[in-house]
């Protein structure tokens, strides 16, 4: 009888059988999830223009090596020593040409007009300015990925251009964190119009997280305080 009645009971009261925010293991993060949130195409650019962005935290390298089983432990670990202190963004930029092809862009341009910007939760904005000194161990993996977008994606991988930004301080804190609410803004220019172009990633990252549910069973976005279907707040 307790048992037939304790789901009436939960109803009742309101009590959401789900638990609290939690963070995935790393190892069992949907990659795929946290690809699509890492990358944006940039809004109102014009049908004559083309931009895309790939923020690359550390967390996507340390679930993506995590599960890959063609590499060794050691290599796994050379692998995230290397990046462990850094993200890293990918830009890729054009023009449409009359003829319906696309005129990319060098890195000097897109560099030349590149601004990134974290903005926390609280406080002011804080630009990210990238790395100068790229170790050599660094440096090979980023000569490994461009050949491997390449072959991916084709002119627009090759076209890619990789950015290495510092994310910890002075105190080996982190910069941008993934897993608190905040945005990392992009802002680049075209070549023609000058015109500036803007976009930005919102944070916490859904995939990081364990999907809380909903009362009616749906999963809840980890921004979310309040299940959009019944009203009812969620956990925190």
């Amino acid at each position: 009888m307790k048992t037939s009645l304790l789901p009436l009971l939960l109803t009742l009261i309101g009590a959401p059988l789900c638990q609290a925010v939690e963070r995935m293991e790393i190892a069992k993060v949907n990659t795929d999830s946290l690809t699509t949130e890492t990358q944006v195409y940039g809004q109102n650019v014009g049908e004559d223009h083309m931009l895309f962005i790939w923020w690359m935290p550390f967390e996507f390298w340390q679930s993506t090596i995590s599960q890959d089983n063609t590499l060794t432990d050691l290599e796994k670990k050379e692998f995230l020593e290397t990046l462990e202190d850094y993200s890293l963004v990918a830009i890729v930029q054009g023009d449409f040409t009359t003829l319906g092809t696309m005129k990319f862009y060098s890195r000097e341009e897109v560099n030349k007009n590149l601004k990134i910007t974290y903005q926390p939760e609280k406080g002011p904005a804080t630009e990210i300015f990238q790395e100068e000194n790229i170790s050599p161990e660094l440096n090979v993996l980023l000569n490994i990925f461009k050949p491997m977008l390449a072959q991916m994606m084709g002119n627009m991988g090759s076209s890619m251009h990789f950015f290495v930004l510092k994310n910890t301080d002075g105190d080996d804190k982190k910069i941008i964190d993934p897993y608190q609410k905040g945005s990392i803004q992009f802002q680049v220019a075209k070549r023609k119009d000058k015109a500036i172009i803007k976009d930005k990633i919102e944070m916490p990252l859904n995939s990081l997280y364990i999907p809380r549910k909903c009362p009616n069973g749906n999963d809840a976005h980890i921004s979310w305080k309040y299940c959009p279907w019944t009203g009812k707040k969620l956990p925190e």
